[in-house]
């Protein structure tokens, strides 16, 4: 877990986004590891820089604002404060630490069905996603194409038969290019 590294290397940790539980689940860590650094905590706008940000100085900058939201502030913002080591965007990890949504039990999650776990609890906010998920996974096999390869960062040319959308990540050094029929 980062914030169990961050405490053992005595780093500071900012925990930013969430909706109102970004403060609640630093506390909870803060009790996990007694040693943790809090640099700050904050509900954040995805679409701009909060100076409470730059100014406490966080070696490590814990971000959900949900995917790719989260991705493309990172990309944006992270550059923009100094001190900072490690920018790492968490989803919906607050809402788990804070107790806000239960996590799914472990056999689910040991068979890797913590997705399904997650539309039962939530129908109407991950219905959408989830099945946009799976219906990008049935057409890249269908054809011909491999998810791992696009979890690489390996862009994958486009299906010739189809006109396509690309939508475009980029995480670091690498760029995961998603194609979506």
């Amino acid at each position: 877990m980062v914030c169990g590294v961050a405490a053992k290397l005595n780093k500071s940790v900012f925990f930013l986004g969430g909706f109102e539980v970004a403060d609640k689940a630093a506390q909870k860590m803060q009790q996990k590891f007694p040693t943790l650094k809090i640099a700050g905590t904050l509900d954040g706008d995805p679409k701009n820089l909060n100076k409470i940000c730059v100014q406490s100085n966080p070696d490590i900058l814990l971000v959900a604002f949900g995917a790719p939201t989260q991705e493309f502030w990172i990309q944006k913002f992270a550059p923009q404060i100094p001190s900072l080591k490690l920018a790492i965007g968490v989803g919906g990890t607050f809402d788990f630490w804070a107790g806000k949504v239960r996590r799914a039990p472990k056999f689910l999650r040991t068979i890797g069905l913590e997705w399904l776990w997650r539309l039962f609890q939530e129908p109407i906010k991950r219905f959408g996603r989830i099945f946009r998920a799976v219906i990008v996974i049935i057409r890249s096999h269908a054809a011909g194409r491999s998810a791992v390869a696009a979890a690489a960062g390996i862009a994958l040319p486009p299906v010739p038969a189809q006109p396509e959308r690309q939508q475009k990540f980029f995480t670091g050094e690498r760029q995961l290019v998603l194609s979506v029929n």
